[in-house]
């Protein structure tokens, strides 16, 4: 599951998807190529990026330079989610938030198709494999996980996660680095 469950795949097949449609990101990319910040698109196949900097993580991926690059370069784009520096403006934040929800992630904000979700994403993996939400673990770090938190029968927070995801999870793991996944299949009894 990607893009905070606008992009469900099981067994290499996508089971949804939803993206943002060209024109809005027509209007993100112009908003963006005014106000010289960064965004990441990140697409299923690629990540697009709008005022990218010298770091070498930009150099691979194509640069939006025009505000209808995604209508005219890059029209097979299936974009699901947006990185944009935790230094945007208001302004830009209210824009985007039309049609998004928004995540922080130090140091920058994470951006979803509204009305998608992980657990919805997780209701699509459960009634195709034919389980019941009781028997399904979430094993989650920040404030996008949530929901799938929440919802699954198991929630477990790494031990680096945020307080609210903490406070949410059914068990808080190892933080990740030191063990974390493992950490959380022992308490559940696969190792």
């Amino acid at each position: 599951m990607a893009a905070g469950g606008a992009h469900v795949i099981l067994g290499g097949k996508t089971l949804y998807q939803n993206w943002v449609p060209i024109p809005l990101l027509c209007d993100i990319s112009a908003l963006f190529l005014s106000t010289g910040r960064r965004c990441n698109f990140r697409a299923d196949k690629n990540i697009y990026v709008v005022n990218p900097d010298k770091r070498q993580s930009d150099s691979d991926k194509p640069h939006i330079l025009k505000k209808d690059d995604f209508s005219k370069k890059y029209s097979d784009a299936r974009v699901s989610m947006l990185t944009v520096d935790l230094s945007m403006e208001e302004s830009e934040r209210d824009f985007l938030l039309k049609s998004f929800d928004i995540y922080p992630q130090i140091p920058h904000f994470d951006f979803f198709i509204k009305g998608e979700g992980k657990a919805k994403g997780m209701q699509m993996i459960l009634d195709a494999l034919s389980m019941d939400r009781k028997d399904s673990v979430a094993i989650g770090d920040s404030h996008n996980d949530m929901d799938i938190i929440s919802y699954s029968g198991t929630g477990i927070a790494v031990g680096n996660a945020c307080n609210e995801l903490k406070a949410q999870a059914s068990w808080v793991s190892a933080p990740v680095g030191e063990g974390a996944v493992f950490k959380a299949l022992e308490y559940l009894g696969f190792c």
